[in-house]
């Protein structure tokens, strides 16, 4: 992606440091105790993350004259150029819900999330909107991995071509990413037949136990769960370090700290986006980006743009704004 001109960067709301105690076990461990257990992680003093996140697109490009998909992809690279150690994380609920998704069935979603080239992102509720098959082709095209550490397509096994967890290279980092995905199969009925879950607390401290023994630096849950579901599993899981996302779209005017585990969500769309660092001892430094009509347009992203919308004739980027009636 192309660096955008200085002083492009929109208003910032920041969040100072914060004492974070460090996790213990359980058991009541001591921390130089935990430090000698085998798999035990410690990153070395100053080797800080940042993690970027955003927001669910629901199978949206934004309007040209307001916050969209190309300034939401300035930002973003200006943070993962400012920040060492840096990745982005998707949130979920991407492919599918809004009439453009409908016509290009999520086709242009994938394309302009390679190129936004994000660590990982979790497998959202709508990404089943048009049925798993083609869910699998848009995730056969994807240039990254989508995580989820509770939905399977059997027992203990990842859904088609997705995963349950993995770890990747961030910097001079190894860092792990999970997925939490919505479990309400009584509301949300287009999970398919065969399809399911693993308790979630459960589900993410077997994620957390196997990315430890990877040798995983940090470990991100990608989350779509609900706001109160990530509270629970902050307060229940030892060893999770960060949680972004929420799936009902709830904005955090600064990130949660619960038993050591940070919480961030910051809405959907394109008008923020959120920036998490952490250290040895936890939280560093946040912050919630907002980006406005002013924010630079990112012209790789906006030729990505033009190109869907001319293929399929769709020139009126309101009428892709207003969602279909499906399933919160």
């Amino acid at each position: 992606m192309s660096s955008p001109p200085s002083g492009s960067r929109p208003p910032r709301k920041r969040v100072s440091r914060r004492n974070v105690l460090k996790r213990v076990s359980a058991g009541g461990l001591s921390l130089a105790a935990l430090g000698a257990l085998p798999g035990a992680r410690a990153a070395s003093e100053g080797d800080s993350l940042t993690i970027v996140h955003g927001t669910q697109f629901h199978g949206r490009f934004g309007q040209p004259n307001a916050p969209d998909m190309s300034r939401y992809a300035t930002v973003v690279d200006e943070l993962r150029d400012e920040y060492t150690n840096s990745a982005l994380i998707a949130t979920g609920d991407d492919i599918a819900k809004a009439p453009l998704a409908t016509v290009l069935l999520g086709k242009h979603i994938v394309d302009a999330m390679n190129y936004l080239d994000p660590l990982a992102g979790v497998i959202g509720n709508h990404e089943f909107d048009y049925g798993d098959v083609l869910l699998r082709r848009r995730m056969a095209d994807s240039s990254f991995p989508w995580v989820s550490a509770n939905l399977l397509a059997g027992r203990e096994r990842a859904l088609p071509k997705g995963s349950r967890w993995i770890t990747r290279s961030v910097g001079d980092l190894t860092v792990g990413v999970f997925g939490l995905s919505l479990l309400d199969f009584s509301h949300y009925v287009y999970y398919p037949q065969g399809y399911r879950t693993v308790q979630i607390a459960r589900a993410a401290q077997l994620a957390v136990d196997e990315l430890d023994a990877a040798g995983a630096d940090y470990v991100i849950c990608a989350s779509h769960l609900r706001l109160a579901g990530s509270k629970a599993v902050a307060g229940t899981v030892d060893g999770i370090d960060l949680m972004v996302g929420d799936h009902a779209e709830h904005v955090l005017d600064e990130p949660l700290e619960i038993d050591g585990t940070v919480i961030n969500t910051v809405g959907a769309q394109f008008e923020r986006i959120g920036r998490v660092t952490l250290d040895e001892n936890g939280l560093d430094d946040a912050e919630v980006i907002e980006i406005t009509p002013a924010t630079d347009r990112d012209p790789g992203m906006k030729r990505i743009v033009r190109k869907w919308r001319r293929r399929y004739d769709i020139d009126n980027p309101v009428g892709e704004d207003v969602p279909l009636p499906f399933p919160p």
